[in-house]
């Protein structure tokens, strides 16, 4: 993840550890990674990478990085195994040499995905 594409409000002294100064950080927090997305799309950028979390388990398409391989790809949730699908490049031996490019469809546990973010459209 960038620095630019996530800002964190520093820790503050005691009277500012209360619920109500949590919550309004919570408030703050998400605004400005609201602001921060509007003007990416704005100007027609991917959004940055977002939290494990918040990753959508409807069916849309996301640019994904998981833990077991080393280029993000694009993958969506598949509800009936409860795992993510995705398009992993592989490269095999075509009249000996490595130039046989292809995807193959790999399934990956929820625990394996480690940032996302939406496909840009264009």
């Amino acid at each position: 993840m960038n620095t630019h594409d996530r800002i964190e409000l520093p820790p503050l002294p005691y009277p500012y550890t209360t619920p109500a100064y949590k919550t309004v950080k919570a408030v703050i927090q998400e605004y400005t990674r609201a602001a921060i997305k509007a003007d990416r799309q704005q100007r027609g950028e991917p959004a940055a990478w977002q939290p494990i979390e918040t990753a959508p388990k409807d069916g849309t398409l996301i640019l994904a990085a998981f833990s077991q391989i080393p280029q993000p790809t694009v993958a969506m949730w598949n509800a009936p195994n409860g795992e993510w699908v995705a398009a992993v490049a592989t490269v095999d031996t075509y009249h000996g040499e490595c130039n046989d490019t292809s995807f193959e469809n790999e399934y990956f546990a929820d625990s394996d995905l480690k940032v996302w973010a939406e496909v840009p459209h264009g």
